[in-house]
């Protein structure tokens, strides 16, 4: 049973829906593409596109849900709001910064565009692993941090401004802040790594698993 979250605390507790949750998502929609011959989030995985997936798992779950792009256009039939990216630097944390910025809650749920098994259960558990103290949660699979499916808090805009400042584009360096909390998402036990595969080349489409970010 997958229970829902509480609205204060970000825990699991019984009778309170999921949508009631202060929580926003955002589908990052920015990378550059250089190693596929069309853009990833119209791919087909599965009989499924991958945007369109992503679009209905996280708009399951949230009551405000928008593409983060450098290119709003592209996304213009899929019946959800767009963001634009708008700084010169290209990168994952321009891109959560600018979600923060547009969302309309102070929390906000990030998956990237590429994320073919991408699944409810681990968004759920990822978010109910937040308390109100935490200003991001960041899932560690196989001891590999996946800033790319987390939850990140308003409250880090200053540290990633400073961070962008100095020339530093990658989300990483966001762990080691003491009010960030990583989860360990082997621990659960569920088989939720399984959300965090992404696909990189063509031929991570034929056959065999999905693999990892950065594999």
């Amino acid at each position: 049973m997958n229970l829902p979250l509480d609205n204060s605390t970000g825990h699991a507790e019984t009778g309170c829906p999921f949508s009631s949750l202060k929580i926003s998502g955002a589908i990052l929609a920015g990378g550059e593409n250089r190693r596929m011959p069309v853009l990833k989030p119209f791919l087909d995985a599965g009989g499924e596109c991958i945007l369109d997936r992503t679009i209905s798992v996280l708009g399951s779950l949230v009551d405000d849900l928008f593409i983060v792009t450098r290119t709003p256009s592209l996304f213009a039939g899929f019946g959800v709001r767009c963001v634009r990216d708008s700084r010169e630097e290209r990168g994952p944390l321009t891109g959560i910064e600018a979600a923060l910025q547009a969302a309309v809650h102070a929390r906000v749920l990030v998956a990237a565009c590429d994320m073919p098994l991408l699944s409810a259960d681990t968004a759920r558990r990822v978010a109910g692993s937040s308390d109100k103290d935490d200003w991001a949660v960041i899932p560690r699979v196989n001891g590999r941090l996946e800033p790319l499916f987390a939850l990140y808090d308003r409250r880090l805009l200053p540290r990633i401004g400073a961070l962008l400042a100095e020339g530093r584009r990658a989300v990483h360096p966001l762990a080691d802040d003491a009010h960030v909390r990583v989860m360990d998402v082997n621990a659960l036990g569920t088989g939720g790594e399984d959300s965090f595969r992404n696909i990189n080349t063509p031929s991570d489409l034929v056959g065999g698993p999905v693999p990892r970010r950065g594999t």
